[in-house]
């Protein structure tokens, strides 16, 4: 039976990702160019604690296919880098350190954005060169939007019994 209800609950937080990725990209936000609050990221770090790897592995790449139908080919790039290198640093730190949930949460939505940023270089420019002066402000933005992020999950978790 919990074979059946994860893949159950691996439909719904794929769904809810996928939904609140597209919201985020259709909403106006006073946050930076490129930058988002990352709503859909609190899915996958809500399955990189309930599910199995593989499982969360599936999210975050059909996630990333879903951007990729209703985006384009660059944003699906940007968000298959940014997430993945995203979801790796989660992991590590969930499994093999005691950092709390909102730590992990702002570290995660750093790295997401290192990581995008990296591409865009490589994909734009073949170069670094050109994006390193947005770094700062990518790193600025992660702390706050992965902090936000964090908190909410942290009270999805408080609020949420699951068994």
């Amino acid at each position: 039976m919990k074979k059946n209800s994860d893949i159950a609950l691996s439909g719904i937080l794929l769904a809810l990702a996928c939904a609140l990725s597209y919201i985020e990209s259709i909403t106006p936000l006073p946050l930076p160019i490129g930058a988002k609050p990352g709503l859909a990221n609190v899915v996958v770090m809500f399955s990189a604690i309930r599910l199995n790897l593989k499982n969360t592995l599936s999210i975050a790449l059909l996630k990333s296919f879903f951007v990729f139908l209703t985006r384009g080919f660059t944003a699906f790039l940007l968000s298959t880098s940014g997430g993945f290198v995203s979801l790796a640093v989660i992991l590590i730190l969930f499994r093999f350190s005691k950092c709390s949930i909102t730590f992990t949460s702002a570290v995660g939505s750093i790295s997401h954005n290192c990581a995008q940023l990296i591409m865009a270089g490589i994909f734009y420019y073949q170069s670094l060169l050109p994006v390193t002066a947005y770094f700062p402000v990518m790193i600025i933005t992660g702390s706050v939007t992965g902090i936000f992020t964090g908190t909410i999950l942290a009270l999805l978790l408080k609020y949420c019994k699951l068994k």
